[in-house]
């Protein structure tokens, strides 16, 4: 074999009776030398998932991270909150104020289309995430620091 195909560049993924899927595999040409820093790793892994599709959206702080939650769910819904509307959903169906992790979890998981009542009085569903059609989802990095 050359040096170019050596059998060991290929890797099984999946077999079966039938079939056998392989990936290549290519080795990373530099060698760490010394150990990274948490930031240096942190900075290399959102530009791996940059190059993959993924954005890449700082968030330091709490307000920033409820705006952005209305931003995604009106571009998803293709809807526009009014800031009344935004107030009363948010306290009612997303994030209660005696609500912990868990309620919080268990009510999008649980009952995935929440009810908004507009401003008019008129009900309109609200989706947190598209079930059906997750190619119209978004996917957004965010880290956080903990002081």
């Amino acid at each position: 074999m050359s040096d170019q195909m050596k059998a060991s560049d290929f890797r099984p993924i999946a077999r079966s009776s039938e079939s056998t899927v392989v990936a290549e595999f290519e080795p990373d040409k530099a060698r760490e030398t010394a150990y990274q820093s948490e930031a240096q790793l942190e900075k290399q892994f959102i530009r791996q998932l940059e190059s993959q599709a993924y954005a890449y959206l700082p968030i330091t702080t709490e307000e920033e991270l409820i705006v952005n939650l209305r931003r995604q769910l009106e571009k998803l819904n293709r809807f526009e909150f009014s800031d009344a509307e935004w107030e009363r959903f948010f306290t009612t169906r997303i994030a209660g104020t005696n609500d912990g992790i868990k309620e919080k979890t268990a009510r999008i998981q649980e009952d995935p289309i929440q009810l908004l009542e507009r401003d008019s009085g008129e009900k309109r569903k609200i989706l947190p995430a598209l079930l059906w059609n997750a190619g119209r989802n978004n996917t957004i990095i965010t880290i956080t620091s903990v002081l």
